[in-house]
């Protein structure tokens, strides 16, 4: 079985600051899925994922004073499985488990979704992480073991729904307790109705539809149609009055100031379409 798509050499890691503790794969009991943070990731290439590992060593040891990056892999947008630390070295991606537990992350933060290529790498690595200890690990989130928001509500959820691999590769939503029951697409089509058609009530104020706004707003720019017109001409009369100046010809100043003071009123005065929301 392949472990790793992309070995340490491939993102140019450095040397551990000292001998890392070697974990035996049969006393590893758990496999552990983390993210990297509360800020979405974005590459626009492999080679971009393989740079912020790079970038995530660095922080682990410049800044946390670890030996090394704190993983024992990390699962990208592209599906490939990118080791870390290493497969058979102590951890330090969680406190009490670092020894008894796989430690891998997907590159993915915030609210972002793995892929579903992700998604499969990643269920993978935790059917090989079983065999290579010759047991059934136990499937863990980072706030299993410790108090945080890592690895963040969906990846959680798919942990839990026990790492189903998407059917459709061109979607990144997991099967199972993550999919919309019948309930939730009722009350989307009701919500969506209300906010379209029939109007909607927020903090005991009620608001008109965005088709009633249109068609009200549509009603009043049609009956100022006139006053429209002679703003335009207004306007027209101003950029002649431009193009003299351009041509060096001598212009009325005080004119020139009251016909814009003189459109400008008429069109605040004429055209008004107020359309009211919500905070």
């Amino acid at each position: 079985m392949t472990y790793f798509d992309d070995t340490r050499d491939s993102w140019r890691a450095r040397s551990s600051r000292h001998v890392l503790d070697r974990v035996a794969p049969a006393t590893r009991t758990e496999f552990m899925v983390h993210y990297d943070g509360a800020e979405p990731i974005v590459v626009s290439s492999h080679a971009d994922c393989l740079e912020r590992v790079r970038r995530d060593q660095a922080y682990h040891m410049d800044s946390n004073g670890w030996a090394d990056i704190g993983y024992t892999g990390l699962v990208c947008q592209h599906g490939r499985a990118i080791e870390g630390r290493g497969a058979d070295v102590a951890g330090a991606h969680c406190p009490d488990h670092n020894v008894r537990a796989y430690g891998w992350q997907f590159m993915v933060g915030g609210d972002q979704q793995p892929t579903a290529a992700a998604l499969a790498r990643m269920a993978r690595v935790y059917a090989d992480s079983c065999a290579r200890s010759g047991r059934q690990l136990r499937r863990m989130v980072h706030s299993d073991g410790y108090a945080t928001a890592c690895p963040g509500p969906f990846i959680t959820r798919w942990v839990r729904a026990g790492m189903p691999v998407p059917t459709d590769p061109t979607t990144t939503t997991p099967t199972g307790d993550t999919a919309m029951s019948q309930q939730d697409v009722d009350e989307l089509k009701d919500y969506v109705g209300r906010l379209l058609v029939k109007g909607y009530t927020v903090n005991g104020k009620s608001y008109p539809g965005v088709a009633a706004v249109n068609i009200e707003n549509q009603r009043r720019i049609t009956a100022t149609g006139e006053a429209v017109a002679g703003v335009a001409a207004k306007v027209a009369a101003l950029s002649a009055a431009v193009q003299q100046l351009a041509a060096g010809k001598p212009l009325d100043f005080a004119a020139i100031e009251a016909a814009a003071r003189a459109g400008a009123a008429d069109a605040i005065k004429s055209i008004t379409v107020t359309v009211e929301g919500a905070e």
